[in-house]
């Protein structure tokens, strides 16, 4: 436990890294997600400053929802513990 701990604090664990790095689903999509994405791109030509924009909102976007998501299970993680720990 400890070491969970310690690696925590010293900022060695970085869980929104490994997760989805094995899910083979998951690489096949972004994969198929970035194929199109140049496509789009490429169909715009010279006129690409909106999709780029698009594209930069909606990984901010993405970001946020990641921490929203790994706070959430973060909490229910320790409500689980509480629980095992208090009952």
């Amino acid at each position: 436990m400890n070491k969970t701990l310690k690696d925590l604090y010293s900022g060695n664990l970085f869980p929104a890294e490994k997760c989805g790095s094995d899910n083979k689903e998951i690489k096949e999509l972004t994969k198929r997600l970035n194929i199109i994405f140049d496509k789009l791109k490429n169909c715009l030509s010279g006129n690409i400053e909106l999709l780029d924009l698009f594209e930069e909102t909606s990984i901010c976007l993405s970001a946020l929802y990641q921490e929203e998501f790994f706070i959430a299970g973060f909490k229910l993680g320790i409500k689980i513990a509480a629980e095992a720990l208090y009952d």
